[in-house]
């Protein structure tokens, strides 16, 4: 069985609208993050480093879950769209510093990234996905 070493995108997280902006600690739905009432599109950032020691490595971007729909940016690049869940390959795509841009789009204020968000480090030897 491979083995994953998981680096968890926690806080900070910035989301926002056209008329205001949170910083959060983690991933959430909306209306935990004061987005009390709203139904649309949102922005959450979240910037991160590129792990070293990576060379011989597959890398995924890993969401347990986005309510309802979300448009997945690494770098300014679309790399998934109508995402809700699971992992996102991204193995030629980190830079020294890098900006995550999911666009979350909603009915409700309940809307948002669910549970974590994560980056997988896999051997390039071994097949977990």
């Amino acid at each position: 069985m491979a083995e994953i070493h998981s680096i968890h995108l926690r806080g900070p997280w910035t989301i926002s609208s056209s008329e205001k902006s949170v910083t959060y600690a983690h991933p959430c739905c909306w209306a935990e993050a004061g987005f009390s009432h709203y139904s649309g599109t949102l922005r959450h950032l979240r910037s991160f480093g590129k792990p070293t020691g990576i060379e011989d490595c597959r890398l995924f971007l890993h969401f347990e879950k986005i309510q309802e729909q979300g448009s997945v940016y690494l770098n300014g690049e679309l790399i998934a769209s109508d995402w809700r869940s699971g992992s996102i390959e991204i193995t030629n795509k980190l830079l020294p510093r890098n900006l995550l841009l999911v666009e979350v789009t909603s009915s409700t204020d309940q809307g948002g990234i669910i549970g974590f968000v994560r980056l997988d480090i896999v051997s390039e030897k071994q097949s977990v996905y």
